[in-house]
């Protein structure tokens, strides 16, 4: 294969790249998957389906280009618009400490013997206990994209039997406490009552 036919093939998968990025780029905020799987606002990536789009039209192969630019719609169409949980904080790091279950954990980081032992209310996901973990409640953070998400909270140890869905968005309030769990020092509330709605 000569040089100047290696070059062709180079920008051809280069155009074919750019152009299936662009139809997947548009197609994602058209259908609310870019929000649901990355951090960056939907306006820039329409920023980034745009300029993938001009570069890819801009080699000649005009045909082509749109021709990818349906297919890599037809494939954004079929990602997924929704985490598995509701409740996805997508701001960056810094600017997450800012719900009552962040600003208890920022606490405890700061000085944990003046927090433990104290009562505290906090908001979030509930998750069931089951064996060996305890309840707890969460919030999802996602500071890129879904793949980066985790959970962040604490357990939690109700005074009395909840039988609450996994996944509502309650409050919690109860004596904060320190426990070690197979050697993990673990925060958590204690003697909790939970309800099925955000704390004020």
């Amino acid at each position: 294969m000569t040089r100047f036919a290696a070059a062709r093939n180079h920008s051809a998968i280069r155009s074919t790249a750019c152009a299936a990025t662009a139809g997947i780029a548009v197609a994602a905020v058209s259908s609310g998957a870019s929000r649901a799987l990355v951090a960056i606002p939907p306006a820039f990536v329409l920023c980034v389906a745009l300029f993938c789009g001009v570069l890819a039209l801009r080699r000649g192969q005009t045909k082509a280009s749109a021709l990818w630019i349906f297919v890599g719609a037809i494939a954004g169409m079929l990602l997924p618009t929704a985490l598995p949980v509701e409740h996805v904080l997508t701001r960056a790091a810094v600017q997450q400490r800012q719900t009552d279950l962040f600003r208890l954990l920022d606490a405890l980081d700061a000085s944990p013997h003046d927090i433990v032992g104290t009562r505290a209310s906090i908001s979030g996901t509930w998750t069931s206990a089951r064996s060996p973990r305890a309840a707890s409640v969460s919030r999802r953070i996602m500071t890129c994209c879904a793949a980066d998400s985790v959970d962040l909270g604490l357990d939690v140890i109700p005074s009395q039997r909840t039988a609450l869905p996994d996944g509502e968005e309650v409050c919690a309030t109860g004596f904060v406490a320190a426990r070690l769990d197979a050697g993990e020092l673990r925060y958590s509330l204690v003697r909790a009552s939970v309800r099925t709605r955000t704390c004020r």
